[in-house]
């Protein structure tokens, strides 16, 4: 035997399945919450590295800048050390001189 089923009844079961529904969407949206905080967290990190990362990058530059002037200094010192050490060499085959 069919049960009828009231208009009221119809209505009770739409009213469930609604409230079903609409659980699972709080619940969805909690997730999203936890999600956006988490996110939120990722991209203060984010900007700090930022932040680091670009102070680093201007302390290269500037470490550059000193050293390089420097640098050609130590070559020009290097190309004239090894000159010298030539005229030594044959200053002492010339005057006989034992080179140690």
């Amino acid at each position: 035997m069919v049960k009828k089923i009231t208009l009221e009844d119809l209505a009770r079961m739409v009213k469930r399945g609604f409230d079903v529904v609409d659980d699972r969407f709080e619940q969805v949206d909690k997730r999203f919450e936890q999600i956006d905080k988490r996110f939120e967290h990722i991209d203060a990190r984010f900007t700090e590295v930022e932040s680091k990362i670009d102070y680093l990058t201007i302390s290269i530059t500037e470490i550059r800048q000193m050293f390089g002037p420097l640098a050609q200094d130590v070559i020009r010192q290097e190309q004239v050390t090894r000159d010298l050490r030539r005229r030594v060499e044959r200053l002492e085959r010339k005057s006989g001189i034992s080179h140690k």
